[in-house]
């Protein structure tokens, strides 16, 4: 079948994508039990059957008492593990017997569940994860022998508790399983074996033969002594940090690659890449996000009815802008402080980009969609269905105007990307070497300076602590550059590891320039800002400060260009500043830590002050340099190392320099120097 008409494409894609999330409410299930059963004292009575009613109402009322009593033991069970010497086995005993009341009182039912199935699932879910999450963090205090000893009741009952279910509806099981998917590396954290053999979730075959065939306990060391015997997904807990109780925190979301040890190396690259240690949930919440503003991007494609499409995109930014926001600062359980600002930085971008999509071109009054270029050429919209959804998913993942597609760039390409961009003839072995060979020295220069910024013990409770902590000028001038550097790096390790994984699984090569252009060779303060430092932001910056300056246009009268120009510049690092607001607002409130007001003034005086400085250079510093590079260059790094000390101070009072921050996954230079290799 041809889609003819742009409403007929849009209709078919937005179907498409909406098929993705009903995938789960589409698999086929095993039919509910038979709607009959044989009255009491006649079990083989076929002539005794009486029709089964509906039980829906009496056992969700059962699971949500259920849920109120297990949130109350869930409290004590949280206050006793913040109290020394505390036992939660009698805590324990009272959920295990609470549950099991329920389950003798589900027995009971006679009937089938028909109409509220999903909410008694959604409810029972909510219990698990519930419990999986409070008995987790227990495995590292107690021990795993002693928690298993302890805590794996709770395993066996909340399986008797799903069996129990099944009896009333047998496709609760196909439907719980697909809900905790996600939530594997939570079940594994809490050592709920049970509970993910019988729902079939993601274990090696060899575990659950283990399992059958011996204690608990002893699964999990065989788990930890054999590679073969590893769980697919990652748990929270380290085997290794296990037996010697000397690990961190069991954090639901932990990845495989970063922390669990079965017999295979660790590479512990949740440590080089904190994107891995996000949280399941958030991912799923990102997922939904995601599409509905690849929706909104696939209309920029239509552009019959522009007004209809415009009014279509909005309707579907309401939902992508509500869930990134959802997702920038819902309070997940994150391992790390690195982790919460990388959400917010997702997060907040994805906002952005919502702005951008179904906003911008209504302040400017021109809808103007970005258009591919293919060796040279500047090519008009795609017009077929799967065009569009190419030109969606392509700009969607594009931050600096690159493509996924061979010698293609998109017009709007930063310049500073293009001239980064290695030339398409590059074989790819090539680029690898060249970039695996930058990422050796990247990951050198990233472990010096985390060494040096651990070197010492911050007084994180202090405002200033750079700036006002009893450091002298060229020391508090050497931190200042750790994290401008370290900054950096944040950015392009990672980036420089994806690249060089992309490129080796065939992605073009010209789609992964470098991330910055040697930053340290600028040779003025604007040199640095707009052709060296990363561009990342350049496009949704320059995207919201355009439509602004529109805005106060239409309000007010055409601005002359040069007042305009320099309004621009206040505005985009107004923007970042507002960016980096919310970003550090975003981590939770520590007594350990000190927690300014929103409007930071270590922030705003960083972000604020650079359109100044640019200023000042412009009008004295370069007529005063006479073209001498040298002196602009030096004007810049003085500036920005003077500058760069209010910003070290936010890193440092916000907990980014502590101990237990990984940036690096293992240390060679404190590793030759103190023979600590894991930091």
């Amino acid at each position: 079948m041809q889609l003819k008409s742009a409403l007929s494409n849009f209709a078919a894609f937005t179907l498409l994508i909406l098929s993705f999330t009903m995938i789960a409410c589409a698999s086929p299930a095993p039919a509910p039990p038979a709607l009959a059963v044989a009255r009491s004292g006649e079990p083989n009575n076929v002539n005794g059957l009486v029709a089964r009613g509906d039980v829906s109402d009496q056992c969700l009322d059962l699971v949500v008492k259920l849920k109120a009593d297990v949130d109350i033991f869930i409290g004590d069970l949280d206050k006793c593990y913040g109290t020394p010497s505390c036992d939660p086995k009698p805590i324990i005993v009272n959920i295990v017997a609470r549950i099991r009341a329920c389950i003798d009182l589900i027995v009971k039912l006679q009937g089938t569940i028909l109409i509220k199935l999903d909410v008694i699932i959604k409810v029972v879910v909510d219990i698990i994860i519930a419990l999986a999450t409070a008995c987790g963090k227990w495995v590292i205090k107690l021990g795993l022998d002693v928690y298993l000893t302890i805590f794996v009741d709770i395993d066996v009952v909340l399986c008797a508790l799903i069996n129990a279910l099944v009896v009333l509806e047998g496709s609760i099981k196909l439907k719980l399983k697909l809900l905790l998917v996600v939530q594997v590396q939570l079940l594994i954290t809490a050592c709920f074996n049970g509970l993910i053999k019988i729902l079939a979730l993601h274990v090696n075959k060899l575990a659950i033969e283990s399992y059958d065939k011996y204690p608990r306990a002893q699964v999990v060391r065989d788990l930890s002594a054999h590679p073969d015997h590893g769980l697919i997904f990652g748990s929270g807990c380290r085997s290794r940090d296990l037996h010697s109780h000397s690990a961190t925190r069991a954090t639901p979301g932990f990845s495989l690659l970063s922390h669990v040890n079965m017999g295979a190396p660790d590479l512990r690259l949740g440590d080089f890449i904190p994107g891995l240690l996000v949280p399941p949930e958030a991912n799923v919440h990102l997922t939904i996000g995601i599409h509905f503003l690849l929706a909104a991007l696939y209309t920029l494609t239509i552009t019959s009815r522009p007004r209809t499409y415009a009014v279509i995109r909005i309707l579907l930014g309401i939902p992508a802008g509500y869930i990134f926001y959802h997702y920038a600062f819902h309070p997940y359980d994150a391992p790390r402080r690195s982790v919460e600002t990388g959400l917010a930085v997702v997060g907040l971008y994805g906002i952005m980009r919502v702005i951008d999509t179904c906003l911008v071109d209504l302040l400017v009054g021109v809808h103007t969609p970005p258009r591919w270029v293919v060796d040279g050429k500047v090519l008009p919209l795609p017009t077929t269905f799967f065009g569009r959804i190419g030109y969606s998913v392509d700009y969607l993942l594009s931050l600096r105007g690159t493509s996924i597609f061979k010698n293609t760039t998109w017009d709007w390409i930063v310049p500073s990307a293009k001239r980064r961009m290695p030339p398409p003839t590059t074989p790819r072995i090539t680029f690898i070497c060249s970039a695996m060979w930058s990422l050796t020295k990247q990951y050198i220069v990233y472990d010096t300076l985390d060494a040096l910024n651990k070197s010492r013990v911050w007084d994180t409770n202090l405002p200033y602590p750079i700036t006002n902590g009893g450091l002298s000028v060229p020391e508090q001038l050497v931190f200042a550059f750790s994290v401008c550097a370290g900054t950096a790096l944040s950015i392009s390790v990672p980036a420089t590891l994806v690249a060089i994984i992309s490129v080796a699984s065939g992605a073009p090569v010209e789609a992964w320039p470098p991330m910055f252009d040697a930053p340290f060779s600028a040779i003025s303060l604007a040199d640095f800002w707009t052709r060296r430092w990363h561009s990342l932001f350049r496009r949704v910056f320059d995207r919201l400060s355009l439509g602004i300056l529109h805005g106060l246009e239409k309000v007010h009268a055409p601005l002359p260009l040069r007042l305009r120009k320099t309004l621009r510049a206040v505005l985009i690092f107004g923007l970042s500043a507002t960016l980096h607001l919310l970003l550090m607002y975003r981590l939770p409130i520590s007594d350990t830590h000190y927690h300014p007001a929103f409007f930071d003034h270590s922030i705003m005086m960083f972000f604020l002050s650079q359109p100044a400085a640019l200023l000042v250079e412009r009008m004295i510093v370069e007529p005063l340099a006479g073209g001498n590079v040298w002196v602009t260059r030096a004007w810049a790094w003085g500036w920005l190392l003077c500058s760069g000390r209010w910003w070290a101070d936010v890193w440092v009072r916000r907990g980014l320099w502590d101990p237990k921050e990984k940036v690096v996954g293992y240390s060679v230079v404190r590793g030759l120097l103190y023979g600590n290799w894991t930091p």
